[in-house]
């Protein structure tokens, strides 16, 4: 399983997302570790927000994590104070992603929505913002050739005016 996040200025529309990744290797003890090639780099970009995960006191743009690790700390460098979006850009085999802002103790579905902050301080914010997540078993994955709706076509409904369809599969 992998998730793949945009964190970038809601105040502009220049385009500048910095990006962390959260991979999922159940062979993996309760750890979780970062592939040699993936320290975070900071940009020089005033108007780009720098997210990183942290873990052992380091940076990270990519991390792998194990059975029984669900949630992942978050930071966020910023160069000057501003709003910044929460994106999904990819996501295979995480059945749910939570955004949780510990500040306003609100959580924020990454799998269906975007989440735009308000104003964050010029620096960096740690301790705010977690990844918490569950996986689905890699045994339980569907195909996408091989979707079903678990419906029961047999059963009878009351309404008869609901119909349900799907369109190539989906």
């Amino acid at each position: 399983p992998t998730f793949s996040l945009d964190i970038d200025n809601a105040n502009t529309t220049a385009p500048g997302a910095s990006n962390v990744v959260v991979r999922y290797d159940e062979e993996m003890d309760v750890t979780m570790e970062a592939p040699l090639n993936t320290p975070k780099v900071f940009t020089k970009t005033m108007d780009t927000p720098e997210a990183y995960i942290m873990h052992h006191d380091s940076y990270y743009s990519r991390l792998y994590v194990g059975n029984g690790v669900t949630r992942i700390p978050l930071g966020i460098r910023l160069r000057k104070a501003m709003n910044v979006t929460f994106q999904k850009v990819y996501n295979k085999g995480f059945s749910s992603m939570i955004l949780l802002d510990t500040q306003t103790g609100k959580e924020y579905d990454l799998l269906t929505r975007s989440y735009t902050t308000n104003l964050l301080p010029k620096g960096d914010t740690e301790g705010r913002f977690y990844l918490v997540f569950s996986v689905i078993p890699e045994d339980e994955y569907l195909p996408d050739d091989d979707m079903t709706t678990g419906v029961d076509e047999e059963v009878e409904t009351a309404n008869a005016d609901i119909n349900i369809y799907t369109v190539n599969g989906n």
